[in-house]
């Protein structure tokens, strides 16, 4: 564990009419107040002169030096698993807000938050050899309520309650979005900027009326083995409130009880701090939410920056020098900064089992060398010796070589072994698949006639020779072994037999040609056939209409998908563009153009999800009407068999029906 300082910034607002009673020196960092030349302050001391040291001190408008002196080594500190915290105090007016945020007009004055986003993930694209996640917060403490900034637009503000648990702080409640780029983290950033507390002062018509906390969570890990640890650490950036006294404000256009809640908070920020200062047992922490939120920050695990603003002019003078004491009250404080690692549990165990493994190895090799077996080896095999050993198995199987030209060193040599025969045993299996499925098609294509029902989306009719199951042909048998060419004196009983096959396929041909007719006339004339012949036509129709309505359905969801990728394409181009855009502009234009892009991908979604939900009921349905089409075949052909097998006890001829049909197409 290590102590830092907390590091303390000046800087000073420029002003046309500078006060002669501050004199701030930029090469030694030093303030020298002379109360002589001042109208009102603080009681005199006896010398009339006070003095302040800084770390830096910052004069004019350049928002990239400000940042390299003040915030860039506690980014880069982040980066490397250390908490940060860079803070903004002074009173009303004097550019906190313009120190921690910028100018969203112009790049060049891009404050410490925007340029912290973009060194964090200048950083993570420097470093593919890592895995980077980043989520950022934005919350702001208002009358002593803290609420969330990053809930959705339409929602109004959720308020979070801090929580402590084994001694650190939690955020009960408040969002942390997951962000893959800059512009993604810009764009909340914003986000949360136009939903800030804002009043009219006498300063400006747009001052902050509360304190602010945007904070950047970083989590880090390599993505090689061998680093069981990760980091995870966090950027708190915070624009406080200006302290006002009650006398300069305008109680027409301010709250008073926006100014009290401000002032008190920042009192007990001050009375915190000297007790620190003082290394008292306990600190009141406790007495507002924005000492529980700086509490790391003052003294815990976090390296600090204070930013003071202040303004270098007469009427200004109490609050500055006000200002100025709290920052040398701040310098002399210590926090104990750690870098943040988190034991990734799996990987922990991963290296305790590979230690405990090399252990065992060295434990068997001591045990072979006693033993008089020195040779045999437990490491892993190398690709090399893997591709020798299945040359040898090759060999082995080709006839080669024999057996013993395959060696036995080490049970993973045997493993490996016996995976290379499990390969060559698979590839000679899918060959004989192969060749049995290409003997098998010529086969299956002469008998196609034979097939029961003809497979049209499951809704075609029988085929007339749909019930012959088939005999194999005479010519489909196995060629002839070794035995047969012993019992070839047995050839006239071979003759018999295929003669006896012969006619046996001659009379079960007739017998299905005649039940094919007679199914025939099942369905044209007899009432039981027509009727079920009817409802299984009824039921294609119906299906070939579901099946046309599903079609149509499915190119409007498509229709529907292509909408509501067009408007989130166009609203990701408007969110890169809204810094371009002032204030009052993104407020009026890109409001307007958001709400109404929402509305439309609000309804193009609802459209989407009623199309989908009618497609899913459709899909339903075919389903029910094919189930219901397959129980009506059934029970046709079971009406048939019964019908059949009456009709054949009637009509012993054996050609009744083959008759019957040359006398209807006479009759037709």
């Amino acid at each position: 564990m290590g102590y830092y300082r907390i590091g303390t910034h000046l800087r000073l607002r420029p002003s046309s009419k500078p006060t002669p009673a501050l004199n701030a020196d930029i090469n030694t960092s030093t303030v020298h107040v002379h109360l002589r030349h001042a109208d009102g302050g603080p009681p005199r001391s006896h010398d009339d002169e006070m003095v302040f040291h800084f770390d830096t001190i910052i004069e004019g408008t350049f928002q990239e030096a400000t940042f390299n002196s003040c915030a860039r080594d506690i980014v880069e500190d982040v980066l490397c698993g250390y908490n940060g915290t860079v803070m903004a105090y002074g009173q009303s007016g004097s550019g906190k807000t313009f120190t921690m945020s910028g100018d969203p007009k112009n790049s060049l004055h891009q404050g410490i938050i925007p340029r912290s986003i973009q060194r964090i993930f200048a950083d993570k694209m420097a470093r593919p050899e890592s895995e980077t996640s980043i989520h950022v917060s934005y919350l702001e403490v208002y009358n002593e309520v803290i609420y969330d900034l990053l809930t959705d637009r339409k929602e109004p503000l959720r308020s979070v309650s801090i929580m402590e648990e084994n001694g650190q702080i939690e955020m009960k409640g408040l969002c942390q979005i997951p962000c893959e780029t800059e512009e993604e983290a810009l764009k909340h950033f914003l986000h949360g900027e136009r939903r800030r507390c804002t009043g009219p002062n006498t300063f400006h018509k747009f001052s902050n009326r509360s304190h602010c906390m945007f904070t950047i969570y970083v989590e880090r890990h390599s993505k090689g083995r061998g680093h069981p640890d990760r980091t995870a650490a966090k950027l708190n950036l915070v624009d406080l409130a200006g302290c006002e006294r009650f006398k300069c404000i305008d109680p027409t256009r301010q709250s008073e009880k926006e100014v009290l809640n401000i002032n008190k908070s920042l009192t007990f920020l001050e009375q915190a701090v000297s007790e620190l200062r003082k290394g008292q047992g306990h600190v009141s922490f406790r007495q507002s939410r924005l000492t529980m939120l700086l509490r790391d920050a003052l003294g815990g695990n976090s390296k600090t920056a204070l930013i003071v603003c202040a303004l270098p002019e007469d009427d200004y003078l109490d609050e500055t020098i006000s200002a100025l004491r709290f920052s040398q009250r701040v310098k002399d404080l210590k926090t104990s900064a750690v870098l943040n690692r988190v034991v990734d549990s799996i990987q922990a165990e991963r290296q305790l089992y590979e230690r405990k493994i090399a252990e065992l190895k060295r434990e068997l090799a001591f045990y072979d060398a006693l033993n008089g077996r020195p040779g045999i080896s437990r490491e892993d095999l190398t690709e090399q010796k893997k591709v020798e050993l299945k040359g040898k198995v090759e060999a082995f199987l080709s006839q080669k070589e024999g057996v013993e030209a395959i060696p036995i060193e080490s049970l993973m040599q045997i493993k490996e072994t016996y995976n290379i025969f499990k390969e060559a045993q698979a590839v000679l299996h899918a060959k004989l698949e192969k060749l049995s499925k290409e003997n098998s098609i010529s086969k299956l294509e002469e008998n196609q006639n034979l097939s029961m029902i003809e497979d049209d989306d499951g809704v075609g009719e029988l085929e007339p020779q749909g019930f012959a199951l088939g005999v194999a042909p005479l010519d489909w048998r196995p060629e002839k072994s070794d035995c047969d060419t012993e019992i070839t004196g047995k050839a006239s009983v071979n003759g018999l037999l295929e003669q006896a096959l012969l006619d046996n396929e001659n009379s079960y041909k007739g017998e299905s040609e005649q039940r094919n007719l007679a199914f025939h006339e099942f369905k044209r004339t007899v009432s039981e056939g027509i009727q079920q012949c009817y409802m299984i036509n009824a039921k294609k129709s119906e299906l070939r209409e579901k099946k046309l309505l599903m079609q149509h359905l499915a190119v409007r969801l498509n229709d529907y998908k292509q909408e509501i990728h067009e408007i989130n394409v166009v609203m990701t181009e408007k969110a890169r563009n809204v810094a371009s855009f002032d204030q009052e502009e993104c407020e009026t234009q890109v409001d307007d153009d958001y709400i109404q892009l929402e509305k439309r991908l609000e309804k193009a979604k609802l459209d989407y999800q009623k199309c989908y939900g009618e497609l899913a009921q459709l899909k339903g349905q075919v389903i029910s009407i094919r189930e219901e089409m397959l129980k009506c075949q059934e029970n046709l052909l079971n009406s048939f068999f019964e019908w059949y097998k009456k009709e054949k006890e009637k009509r012993p001829e054996s050609n009744h029906f083959l008759y019957s049909k040359e006398k209807g197409n006479e009759q037709n």
